[in-house]
């Protein structure tokens, strides 16, 4: 099921995918950066341990909210062929009921979490980067998620009663 979207979440969609683009090839990059220099010159690349894990947590969270917009989570359907149509309403009512509080519970944590790693002032180990901001982006991206998924749940409620009133 496809929301109708606003331009502005839109564009911010096109962004998120732009910036997953931009990280997977920075990734690369550093990999190959990384080998090339540890097998040719026994240099290897200066954090590249640390870099690679912080593009990987912003990666992966920034695909997030892409999932939950379109609602193109991995699901398996061995059985819903033969469910009703009422019954498939259900489990996807359900199933985007569980997705939001899952989402939003998860936002609420890394919040806390953000707020711990800024008061102890948490950097990186080897680099020395702060490591609030990658738990701040973090938060904002699954409360993002959260957002579109609590929309797909609004969207299902509403195709539910007008099913249920028999129009």
């Amino acid at each position: 099921m496809t929301l109708p979207r606003s331009p502005g979440s839109g564009r911010l969609l096109r962004l998120l995918g732009l910036t997953m683009a931009a990280i997977l090839f920075l990734l690369m990059l550093v990999t190959f950066v990384d080998v090339m220099g540890r097998y040719l010159f026994s240099l290897p690349l200066p954090g590249a341990f640390e870099l690679t894990q912080i593009l990987m947590a912003v990666l992966i969270f920034s695909g997030l909210p892409l999932v939950c917009a379109d609602d193109v989570h991995i699901r398996v359907d061995i059985a819903l062929g033969s469910l009703s149509d009422r019954s498939r309403r259900r489990l996807g009512l359900f199933n985007h009921l569980v997705s939001t509080l899952a989402l939003a519970a998860l936002a609420w944590r890394l919040w806390v979490k953000a707020g711990a790693t800024l008061a102890a002032g948490d950097q990186s180990m080897y680099l020395g980067l702060p490591m609030y901001p990658v738990c701040y982006l973090m938060f904002l991206l699954t409360a993002l998620a959260a957002g579109f998924s609590g929309a797909h749940l609004v969207e299902s409620l509403r195709r539910a009663r007008y099913a249920a009133s028999g129009a």
